[in-house]
């Protein structure tokens, strides 16, 4: 026997869909109320504001989601800043130099460091990967390891390795010293999941870590915004900008067709004229008594648009350090004087970050060989251990204007004994003074070692010939 149909319970499911519709439509609205999704702290009277963005917890995420592509505004933007500024801090890579005097020498160091940086890979792309995530968070944690390798790397089978810790997966913390805030003591972070939705906690101590500060205070080590980090409301706004001007060049692609009428009877008449054809198309003929025109929408607001997308670039550009010619407006970069102007600007913007690396890239190296010497040279003589202190770190820039300076000024100087050439050796970018005089000397005395040999040789020749008789024989 069939059930009969019970129209109260009918009228129940639907009470119950509109109190479900009814609900996440609050939900919604609560939602766009929320300002800060970690601190759930609401707008104050929504009022306007010009930093979207106020606490580190809030950005980074965000910085993450643009520069991944997945954020609804600012995507090309932050990725262009981020990547141009780690490429230019960089540079031309990184350059191991020797800081021995005298006789002592840095050969063993200089190669474990080569060695150290080809293993890393940060000879290669992963040095601007480090540059990048720094970029993006404003402060870099690397894990120190020794890792059993080939043989063909180290002949002692052991390699220090540094691996990249992101405060975005990870939010580490580090401890300072109670006294000076610059002795980092240890960082703890999330470590592995332990459980569903567990993590272990972990800490590492100041063997096993360098820690990289690029933004923030200098007495807070743990408050590191990183530079787009302060005009990342202003990158939105670009974009959107930049949105609304195609919107409205959309509809200046459209214009609508205007018939202009004498009469009300004629308008009429046309009206119902195009009724009996919806079809029309362009190129297709009309025939009418009234007056056919096109009209655009009114176009006194894009000039002010165009401004509005101009001013954000520059105050990007000022803020961020990147010319503004890489943002977009390539009709400013005038000629090639301007366009060596900018990059100066750019290498100007990145002068902080770039010591922070050589230091940090140095710590690395430091920090490796410790690990070796404990490990491999533990049982061996001080002698055999390799000392840091006999190198240094060096992320050179090379720019128009220095090799304008040397070939206008220095090198003339040194031509008129003004100054040295071994002053003007050392002003020359990419060139390791050290290295060059090691050469330079070593090629001496091996052409010294080969006058002397010649000179024996013709010596020893000459007695074998007196020997024998051949030189009076030779005069006669």
């Amino acid at each position: 026997m069939a059930r009969e149909f019970d129209p109260f319970n009918k009228r129940r499911i639907q009470s119950l869909e509109t109190e479900v519709r009814e609900t996440r439509q609050s939900m919604k609205t609560q939602m766009l109320l929320i300002d800060d999704l970690l601190t759930a702290r609401a707008r104050e009277d929504g009022r306007y504001r010009g930093n979207e963005y106020n606490s580190y917890e809030s950005a980074i995420p965000e910085i993450v989601d643009k520069y991944n592509a997945v954020a609804d505004w600012g995507v090309i933007q932050t990725g262009n800043i981020i990547d141009l500024r780690a490429a230019f801090i960089i540079g031309q890579g990184i350059n191991i130099i020797d800081r021995t005097t005298g006789e002592t020498s840095a050969e063993r160091e200089i190669k474990w460091a080569e060695q150290f940086l080809e293993y890393n890979g940060l000879d290669e792309v992963t040095a601007i990967q480090f540059a990048t995530e720094a970029e993006i968070e404003g402060k870099f944690l690397g894990r120190m390891m020794l890792e059993k390798v080939d043989k063909e790397i180290d002949e002692n089978e052991k390699m220090a390795s540094v691996r990249f810790i992101s405060w975005a997966k990870r939010k580490y913390k580090v401890k300072t010293d109670q006294d000076d805030y610059t002795k980092y003591e240890s960082v703890s972070y999330r470590g592995r999941i332990s459980g569903p939705h567990k993590w272990k906690a972990e800490s590492l101590k100041p063997p096993d870590f360098v820690y990289i500060k690029f933004g923030g205070r200098i007495d807070e080590p743990n408050k590191t915004q990183p530079k787009i980090m302060k005009c990342l409301t202003q990158v939105e706004y670009l974009d959107k900008a930049l949105r609304d001007l195609r919107e409205i060049n959309r509809l200046f692609s459209a214009p609508t067709p205007y018939f202009k009428c004498a009469t009300k009877e004629e308008a009429d008449s046309v009206m119902t004229e195009i009724a009996k054809n919806p079809n029309f198309r362009i190129k297709k003929m009309i025939a009418s008594t009234a007056e056919f025109t096109f009209v655009s929408p009114d176009v006194s607001g894009v000039e002010n648009l165009i401004n509005e997308i101009v001013t954000l670039i520059k105050i990007i550009s000022g803020t961020t350090g990147v010319p503004i010619h890489f943002l977009g407006l390539l009709d400013l970069l005038k000629n090639r004087a301007t366009g060596e102007n900018t990059r100066e600007l750019m290498i100007a913007g990145t002068t902080k970050e770039r010591a922070a690396w050589q230091g940090g890239f140095y710590e690395m190296i430091k920090k490796g060989m410790y690990k070796y010497n404990a490990t491999v040279y533990d049982q061996k003589g001080e002698s055999n251990k390799l000392d840091p202190r006999k190198i240094g770190v060096e992320l050179p820039v090379y720019t128009q204007e220095q090799w304008d300076h040397l070939e206008k000024v220095l090198i003339p100087a040194s031509q008129f004994g003004i100054i040295s050439k071994e002053f003007v050796r050392d002003k020359i970018p990419g060139i390791d003074s050290k290295l060059e005089e090691r050469r330079k000397a070593e090629a001496d005395n091996a052409a010294l070692d080969a006058a002397k040999k010649e000179n024996e040789d013709l010596k020893i020749e000459i007695d074998q010939i007196g020997k024998s008789g051949g030189v009076q024989n030779a005069i006669t």
